[in-house]
């Protein structure tokens, strides 16, 4: 109960990576490290070229730091601030709800619908529509749900989450989907 509940992240060796991901990302990382080859040899050969290289070689240095290990940093930052934290009375919730990153203490009391079965999530990194992509990575999640039938928070399923869940939100009807 006393540990962060990440929705979207693993932690994982490059190798073990290597053998559970999909295809696809497979195939977006050897061509992400393969762009990021290219343009470093275009980027010093473009310095060779230019009129003042001592003015080149920082300025295209800087900018390749920030698009190849920058971005791959800031996509791992996003995925990883999803996270869900169990408290005795409060579950503390962290994440892009809407258009903000926000941190938001939600009572148990306030759940009223928890959701179980074959579900995607209901928040995505990003406002995105990848809810399959991640339902299919990660499997199920349960999607606990206020009484207007808004999203308090997800998490992924697990038996010892939904015991917990069952046990603290004493007014919550679970509701099984198919």
């Amino acid at each position: 109960m006393d540990q962060k509940h990440y929705l979207f992240y693993q932690k994982q060796s490059i190798g073990t990576f290597w053998k559970n991901s999909f295809h696809l990302e497979k195939f977006f990382l050897i061509c992400f490290l393969l762009f990021s080859l290219f343009m470093a040899g275009g980027f010093i050969y473009i310095t060779f070229c230019s009129t003042d290289p001592a003015v080149a070689a920082p300025l295209l240095a800087s900018v390749w730091l920030f698009l190849f290990p920058g971005m791959t940093f800031f996509c791992h930052r996003t995925v990883k601030s999803y996270w869900v934290f169990f408290q005795e009375h409060t579950v503390l919730r962290h994440g892009s709800y809407g258009y903000f990153t926000q941190k938001k203490i939600i009572p148990y009391e306030k759940a009223t619908y928890i959701l179980i079965g074959n579900l995607p999530p209901f928040l995505t990194p990003g406002n995105t529509n990848s809810s399959d992509w991640y339902h299919k990575k990660f499997g199920n999640y349960i999607n606990v749900l206020d009484q207007n039938k808004l999203c308090l928070f997800t998490v992924r399923y697990s038996e010892s989450i939904l015991k917990l869940l069952l046990e603290k939100c004493s007014n919550a009807h679970v509701i099984t989907v198919a």
